[in-house]
């Protein structure tokens, strides 16, 4: 099942150039979750103790009718509060790149790292929605921090991709940084992937 999102879903309005960094490769790499097959009810799935769904979109189910979905990444960010970011897709675009899209959203998160891995270089791109209404506030988000370490150079469709990264951005509002008690406001997020290539 894919997750990628429509672009209407990305950001409006013009981002910043992020930098781009090299990509590490490490054929030995391991992590107790590449062994581990773990998944979870979608976020709109409120299992009742009869085994009936309240699906919080507005219907009522039965368990049977409802996906488990396959966690591809752990990995922990502190954006809006200390979680986990369980989904990573990957999938080669029409240049030949690899295209990794980290995501997890829930009823109050909604954290989204794309990341594009070309010529043994990355670059990353972040991004959120505010449940709130922010009305004529324009988001960017820029990259001051990024390591990525994948299992070797060359993919093709169907390879399980096996990574890990860590991210950091600020983020700035009408071009001025967001700051919490006089500090900017780190985004990060750190964490292990294993995903098909699509």
């Amino acid at each position: 099942m894919s997750f990628f999102l429509p672009a209407s879903r990305e950001p409006k309005g013009p981002q910043p150039e992020q930098m781009k960094s090299p990509v590490r490769y490490d054929a030995s790499l391991s992590d107790p979750f590449f062994e581990a097959d773990e998944w979870s009810y979608p976020w709109w799935a409120n299992i009742h103790d009869d085994g009936k769904v309240e699906d919080l979109r507005g219907e009522v189910k039965d368990i049977k009718d409802v996906p488990r979905l396959k966690h591809t990444a752990k990995c922990r960010t502190n954006h809006f509060y200390d979680h986990i970011v369980r989904y990573c897709d990957a999938r080669k675009t029409t240049d030949d790149s690899l295209e990794l899209y980290f995501h997890d959203m829930t009823v109050s998160t909604d954290d989204n790292l794309k990341v594009i891995v070309k010529g043994g270089k990355f670059s990353c791109r972040y991004w959120t929605a505010y449940f709130a209404e922010m009305r004529g506030v324009h988001l960017t988000w820029i990259t001051k921090k990024q390591e990525l370490v994948l299992g070797k150079k060359e993919y093709e469709e169907g390879d399980i991709i096996k990574g890990k990264i860590e991210f950091e951005c600020i983020e700035k509002r009408n071009g001025k940084i967001y700051s919490m008690n006089n500090t900017p406001y780190i985004i990060k997020i750190k964490g292990v992937f294993k995903t098909p290539l699509e």
